[in-house]
């Protein structure tokens, strides 16, 4: 899946509690996708991706109120 399918497929369950996207193609835009559509987001794995600004990860921490669970192993930030 490319970054525009992954993205619109996040917009489309604002309810999304868990997301496993470990060694993906997982990128800014879909993380984009979960901030400002998933407010009730509990666990996500990004483990071994890359290319993720680390002012989108405080955004993340920040209006994510709800994240129990962040794997962010071996991920690249930028």
């Amino acid at each position: 899946m490319d970054e525009p399918t992954i993205a619109n497929l996040i917009r489309s369950f604002p309810g999304l509690q868990t997301l496993i996207a470990g060694q993906t193609r997982f990128s800014e835009m879909s993380l984009n996708a979960l901030i400002e559509c998933c407010p009730d987001l509990e666990e996500l794995d990004i483990r071994e991706t890359y290319g993720l600004e680390s002012e989108s990860i405080q955004r993340l921490l920040q209006k994510c109120q709800a994240l129990k669970s962040l794997n962010a192993w071996d991920t690249s930030v930028n």
